[in-house]
């Protein structure tokens, strides 16, 4: 998890040089889900960090390895290589 009940994962340090391309969801105040993906390289600290300031209580990991977005209203259509987490929404 990137923040467990409003705190950073205790592992997370500010310091890392372990970066990536990171992406995530968390649930702001409202009870809606809030879901980012990193446009640059990152340490788990400042994309934890990233949820905590913007109110979420709590967010989880995705898998970050698979990075592959398909949402056409944002100007992200990816449809090539593998997907390995799908999630949708339907009105």
């Amino acid at each position: 998890m990137w923040v467990i009940h409003g705190k950073l994962h205790s592992k997370f340090n500010k310091k890392s040089t372990f970066i990536h391309y990171r992406n995530g969801i968390g649930i702001l105040p409202n009870g809606n889900l809030l879901f980012v993906r990193s446009k640059e390289k990152v340490n788990f600290y400042a994309f934890a960090n990233y949820f905590k300031e913007k109110g979420c209580q709590n967010a989880w990991y995705l898998d970050s390895f698979v990075f592959n977005t398909y949402l056409p209203a944002k100007g992200s259509e990816d449809l090539g290589g593998n997907f390995g987490v799908i999630i949708g929404e339907v009105k």
